[in-house]
């Protein structure tokens, strides 16, 4: 039986109070499903930024595989401003955008590569790994395939930084996450938080160039990205429902407080590779409050409700930064279809492992060109 709102006033003595619940419950559903449920992270990256935009380099890649031939187009991104230049030199984040195009587009689900890549380089070439993994991807399912490189920005010179140095990939995730736990009300400090920004931009640029210049229409996409970008893919899923698969490579650590535990147990101690964490008092702060306060920003357990996507987990038999069995704390309450791809005697950079990662990837991504 359903009651009217008169209703409800009439039968209880009550009527302030439940008028008043009414109304509390009647603007909650109003209210964006982002902004009832959000978080620090949802926060940031969908909050908008003036300086985001692009624009076509005008470089032109391309090449062949038996399966067919693609083209490639070189963008420049601005993502976001990111801290402030009294805090860091760059703060204006910019990076190469690739879309990869083959001779024909079929389905309207795209893929997106995060790449890493220094400030200081050139722009990408048609030789390049990544970029041969996602025109691959592109050829094989006539699909458009894309990598956005430069995530995060780096090197990166912080000031009050006692070391003084340019500081890259784990020295700026380490070094992000010390200066968060010293604030923890500056949740914009954490690195995979921009680095997830850049990556959801790269989804709005992928899809107003589709749009614009090659008049399709993508709706969804396959995120993939390995180490670092591994953590901001999982990152990725979880803030942006256009999100339809993911692909985390090298990246296992949720639960990552008491997978850290594991760690440290299992081997007696922290490994070198865990030297910028060590030397920046994270590996030291693992029970503390503010430690909890990042990890409830960053940790990908926490987004385990909504990620219910496809996920094909690629770890590393080797992997000098994680250990072969993190999953056995997280991979059973996975929600929706998971495959985990374990590659034998490879380490974290997948050197060794590259064609399998390849083989793989490509089969997952068939099932979504097919649906």
């Amino acid at each position: 039986m359903h009651l009217h709102l008169h209703q409800i006033i009439v039968m209880t003595p009550w009527k302030p109070v439940l008028l008043g619940i009414a109304c509390v419950v009647g603007l909650l559903l109003l209210l964006p499903s982002s902004l009832v449920l959000g978080t620090p992270l949802d926060d940031y990256v969908n909050k908008p930024d003036a300086n985001y935009r692009w624009h076509d380099t005008g470089r032109r890649l391309k090449g062949r595989f038996i399966t067919g031939s693609w083209h490639g187009v070189v963008l420049n991104m601005t993502s976001q401003s990111w801290l402030s230049s009294a805090e860091v030199d760059l703060p204006i984040w910019t990076h190469n955008l690739v879309i990869l195009i083959p001779k024909r587009v079929e389905y309207e689900t795209a893929f997106l590569l995060i790449g890493g890549g220094s400030n200081t380089h050139g722009p990408p070439t048609a030789t390049d790994e990544l970029l041969l993994l996602a025109a691959a991807l592109a050829v094989k399912t006539k699909t458009l395939a894309a990598v956005v490189y430069q995530v995060p920005n780096q090197p990166l010179h912080f000031s009050g930084d006692e070391e003084h140095c340019p500081r890259s990939e784990d020295d700026i995730i380490a070094y992000t996450w010390a200066r968060f736990m010293e604030d923890t009300g500056r949740v914009e400090w954490p690195a995979h938080v921009p680095m997830t920004k850049a990556a959801v931009r790269a989804l709005d640029t992928v899809q107003a160039y589709a749009s614009r210049q090659l008049n399709l229409q993508v709706e969804f996409f396959v995120v993939g990205g390995a180490s670092k970008r591994g953590w901001t893919t999982w990152l990725t899923g979880a803030v942006d429902k256009r999100v339809v698969g993911i692909v985390p490579m090298v990246m296992d650590l949720l639960k990552s407080g008491k997978n850290l535990h594991h760690f440290y147990r299992s081997l007696g101690g922290w490994p070198v590779s865990f030297e910028p964490y060590y030397f920046c008092n994270v590996t030291a702060k693992l029970d503390t409050t503010e430690f909890d306060q990042l990890m409830a920003i960053e940790d990908p357990y926490l987004y385990i409700q909504r990620l219910t996507m496809p996920k094909l987990v690629v770890t590393a038999s080797n992997d000098e930064f994680f250990l072969i069995d993190d999953s056995i704390h997280f991979w059973d309450e996975l929600e929706g279809e998971n495959h985990h791809l374990i590659l034998a005697n490879s380490e974290h950079s997948l050197m060794t492992g590259l064609l399998k990662v390849q083989s793989s990837y490509l089969s997952f991504s068939l099932s979504f060109a097919s649906n």
